[in-house]
């Protein structure tokens, strides 16, 4: 995962849309099953990021699906909201903005509920989701609706 991030980061794209179905096939190899679990969706949100970077907004839609699978199979909070994030961005691209909106405000809501992570990295991961989920309601000029879906 951290030759993805790396390469992800560096703007290595070619090298990471080569690289990551080989990475992805060695995490699905990891014991235990939620380590496994894990680590697949952490490969397949970067994938769904570089789907956005290349503009295969056609693929955003199937990573992101694959990522919230695997992220609720592994069942580590911050990788589930970050894996919920990802599908927002489907649906958000898609034009489904109230769709994209709900998603991340839920995703908010639940990582804020978990304990198994501290809770500097669950605000951070609200607040984050929260952010996003309040800027796609400014599109749809209806800038109130983030704290009503929120409350």
């Amino acid at each position: 995962m951290k030759a993805s991030r790396q390469d992800f980061r560096a703007a290595r794209y070619d090298t990471l849309a080569r690289k990551l179905p080989g990475r992805i096939s060695q995490a699905q190899a990891l014991e235990p099953a939620e380590l496994s679990a894990t680590a697949v969706a952490d490969l397949y949100n970067i994938a769904t990021r570089l789907c956005i970077k290349l503009g295969e907004d056609g693929l955003v839609a199937i990573t992101a699906d694959r990522a919230l699978a695997s992220a609720r199979i592994g069942g580590d909070a911050l990788t589930i909201a970050e894996a919920h994030r990802m599908v927002f961005s489907a649906w958000r691209r898609q034009g489904h903005l109230a769709r994209a909106t709900d998603i991340s405000v839920r995703a908010a809501q639940d990582v804020r509920a978990d304990r198994s992570s501290s809770e500097t990295a669950r605000l951070s991961a609200s607040v984050s989701l929260l952010a996003t989920a309040a800027y796609t309601a400014a599109k749809m000029g209806d800038r109130p609706a983030i704290w009503r879906r929120a409350s």
